[in-house]
């Protein structure tokens, strides 16, 4: 946060200052750019209630090598530019005391006259609302029937449509059935056949499929006797 004074030192010598005492509205004024950190042009400083023994630099990271090579010139520059501002301060401040008193009593004004024509407005508009409401009322009254009438005459209309539809619907449904069972009736004997043929090679495959799982079973079978035989013989 900037108190009471700050100001910028710039790489050709300069220390930059506004009456508003923040930095980013010296930056911003003077047309800086704050991109270039390893290199930058210009550091901030700042000094506490004006005091020099509250002087400080105002930067995060490491300084530009031009600036500390200069640091006691730039001291000596802010805390000649301190004296000087010493002087002027109480009269700025007068000043500014007497520009926010104006500042104030303008915006006031300002506030009562707004204040006043919301008011005047809000009246006015109360009485229009209050003399169109009843026409309004009106108004809804006299066209009620006529929507209902509308919407009642587009009911039947519809419910005409979707009567004819479905009349219509009905017949080519009563058309089509015969044909469409014709057709099953056509195709059922060729379906049970593909499936007839379906499952009668499917009972070859498990029958082939049992027999080999048969045999392997019995040779198995027939090789665990001689393996316990082996097993059981007494060693020389």
């Amino acid at each position: 946060m900037c108190k009471y004074f700050s100001c910028i030192a710039t790489k050709d010598g300069r220390v930059l200052w506004t009456e508003e005492d923040s930095h980013e509205e010296v930056i911003t004024r003077s047309g800086l750019k704050d991109c270039n950190l390893e290199n930058r042009d210009f550091v901030r400083i700042e000094v506490d209630d004006g005091d020099m023994k509250n002087y400080k630099i105002d930067e995060q990271d490491t300084l530009p090598r031009w600036f500390e090579k200069r640091e006691s010139e730039f001291y000596k520059k802010v805390e000649s530019l301190l004296k000087k501002l010493a002087v002027a301060k109480p009269k700025c401040d007068a000043i500014n005391k007497e520009y926010q008193t104006k500042c104030d009593a303008i915006n006031k004004e300002y506030q009562t006259k707004c204040d006043a024509i919301n008011k005047e407005y809000q009246t006015k508009w109360d009485a229009i609302y209050k003399e169109l409401q009843p026409k309004r009322e009106a108004i809804n009254k006299e066209l009620q029937p006529k929507r209902d009438a509308v919407d009642k005459e587009y009911q039947t209309k519809r419910d005409a449509v979707d009567k004819e539809y479905q009349t219509k619907r009905d017949a080519v449904d009563k058309e089509l059935q015969p044909k469409r069972d014709a057709i099953y009736k056509e195709l059922q004997p060729k379906r049970d056949a593909i499936y007839k043929e379906y499952q009668t090679k499917c009972d070859a495959i498990n029958k082939e499929y049992q027999t080999k799982r048969d045999a392997i079973y019995g040779k198995i079978k027939g090789y665990l006797p001689k393996e316990r035989a082996i097993k059981s013989r007494t060693p020389p």
